[in-house]
């Protein structure tokens, strides 16, 4: 297993973004949206534009250059 995958699941970001297509391309609904998102751990927030993004830590064990790489990923985020 590579180090990354230790801690990164690609699955993930890829069922994130079909979902987000899906939604865009009217194939799924608000409420499918929400329910896939809140699987993979993105969770709305009563503030607009602002989300809550869970993240599992094997461990609690994170080198900080993916600590970093993870808070630069969050700023390109577009909650939904």
């Amino acid at each position: 297993m590579i180090e990354a995958e230790k801690y990164i699941r690609q699955e993930d970001f890829d069922q994130l973004e079909v979902a987000l297509q899906d939604y865009l391309d009217e194939k799924i609904d608000h409420n499918q949206l929400v329910g896939e998102r809140l699987m993979l751990g993105v969770y709305g927030q009563w503030q607009e534009n602002l989300c809550m993004v869970r993240s599992k830590l094997p461990g609690g064990d994170l080198p900080l250059s993916y600590l970093l790489g993870y808070a630069e990923g969050l700023d390109e985020i577009d909650c939904m």
